[in-house]
């Protein structure tokens, strides 16, 4: 007797975001790694968390973004910060594990 295959998807490794999830259509919800000391991804932290976080990175600091829907006004908000995160002209194509969303 062989045991049924899940069709559930697995959630990812790391601790992620949740927001949007759903008991029934999508029970793992956003797949984006959380900010450090927070509980959601950069995507959906509020403006003012959003702000806090990228205003308190160091110049040439690691940003993990396995996950996170990186959306066109997230990107505008990232770089308005260019002397945190560098040049806004100079923000990687592929940024690592992120999906565009």
């Amino acid at each position: 007797m062989s045991t049924p295959q899940s069709t559930a998807p697995a959630p990812p490794p790391w601790p992620h975001c949740g927001h949007g999830a759903d008991p029934v259509t999508d029970p793992i919800g956003c797949r984006g790694i959380h900010v450090p000391g927070q509980t959601a991804c950069l995507a959906h932290l509020s403006d003012t968390d959003r702000d806090a976080y990228l205003t308190g990175l160091a110049p040439g600091a690691d940003i993990d973004l396995c996950g996170t829907p990186f959306t066109q006004p997230l990107l505008q908000a990232s770089v308005r910060h260019p002397d945190r995160c560098g040049r806004p002209d100079a923000l990687p194509a592929d940024a690592g594990c992120s999906r565009t969303g």
